[in-house]
């Protein structure tokens, strides 16, 4: 049960009640959007940062190493809303449920790559106890990603972080209902 009450349905933001539709199909839910739709502009403007930077690539960051990373944060965050989601576009890039059973125990993966470790492996210690980060783990990131490439998977990594935190912390969940189903349609009177 979530922490912040649900704000009804027609009282959303139209804009954010088009979002909860997208989400419908994308992640099978968006009861969250309920709750989020409290603060409206603060909503909007964290989705026009948070899509671009997990569907984007940028240098050598793209879909399905971000993805692998977000799936990393939501073990160590134990979200289950992260946990659920799985975004199109990284299926897309053959992120597939065999490996997102592969994150936990990602050391002795056969199917992950040398680079998706180190991602990975980023991932946890930043959303894990991030003061085991040394030189070691730089210097692993180092043969894999530039410079540019490591601070822009870092803020990746710590936005997933942060907000799988929040989902979390506000017991928030998805797929349990979809406020934009039609409605039923009325019995005629007999």
């Amino acid at each position: 049960m979530p922490r912040v009450s649900n704000m009804p349905f027609e009282q959303i933001d139209p804009e954010l009640q088009k979002i909860m539709k997208e989400y419908d199909d994308e992640l099978g839910g968006s009861e969250f959007v309920e709750i989020f739709a409290h603060s409206p502009k603060t909503f909007k403007n964290f989705i026009n940062f948070y899509f671009p930077l997990i569907s984007e690539t940028r240098g050598g960051i793209d879909p399905r190493i971000t993805e692998l990373a977000r799936m990393m944060v939501a073990e160590k965050n134990d979200c289950r809303l992260c946990k659920a989601a799985r975004f199109a576009h990284a299926q897309k890039r053959g992120v597939t449920e065999e490996l997102v059973q592969e994150i936990p125990n990602y050391r002795q993966s056969k199917l992950l790559t040398p680079r998706e470790k180190a991602a990975i492996h980023y991932a946890e210690v930043l959303a894990g106890d991030h003061k085991k980060a040394d030189k070691a783990l730089f210097d692993e990131l180092r043969q894999h990603f530039s410079e540019a490439d490591i601070i822009d998977l870092g803020w990746r990594i710590v936005t997933f972080v942060g907000y799988g935190r929040f989902l979390h912390v506000l017991d928030l969940d998805i797929g349990h209902t979809c406020p934009l189903s039609p409605p039923k349609p009325a019995r005629a009177a007999a």
